[in-house]
């Protein structure tokens, strides 16, 4: 059993999968985090000119914001109806597999479990693959990836 476990969340329904599978790796004392990263620089590409304007990239990244704060309440409460305990929880920003990488080494956890969307090919190349990133250069510490149910 695992005590210290980091999920990243993402508002998927395989996000849930690898919290659930996170929930039956975590030791009776272990402490499950979840965090939810907006990719500041993904949404500023999206943007393109538009980026140049500061209200609307304020408002571009609020709403960014808003919506990793409701993957997190959604992954929270699941985690309280299924477990009953309350898992610790933050909003984090930058691009998420560098940040993923760094809080799990930083926070000392002992397994990231995680989920995967299942892109192959053309698709993972051009958008890449943040479960690829953190298999790549997390060292050390276990990645118990999750695939999407068929």
């Amino acid at each position: 059993m695992y005590q210290n476990v980091l999920v990243p969340v993402d508002g998927s329904d395989v996000c849930l999968a690898a919290v659930s599978s996170a929930l039956k790796a975590t030791g009776p004392d272990g402490r499950l985090t979840l965090i939810a990263v907006v990719d500041t620089v993904s949404q500023l590409m999206r943007m393109g000119s538009a980026a140049a304007n500061p209200q609307v990239t304020e408002s571009v990244m609020a709403a960014a914001r808003q919506t990793a704060a409701d993957d997190i309440a959604a992954a929270t409460a699941y985690v309280a109806e299924v477990d009953g305990t309350v898992a610790h929880a933050e909003v984090l920003e930058g691009r998420p597999g560098d940040v993923i990488v760094e809080y799990a080494i930083a926070g000392g956890y002992d397994l990231v479990a995680m989920g995967t969307h299942g892109r192959s090919g053309l698709r993972r190349t051009i958008m890449g693959s943040v479960a690829e990133h953190v298999v790549r250069h997390l060292i050390g510490i276990p990645v118990l990836l999750i695939h999407p149910a068929e």
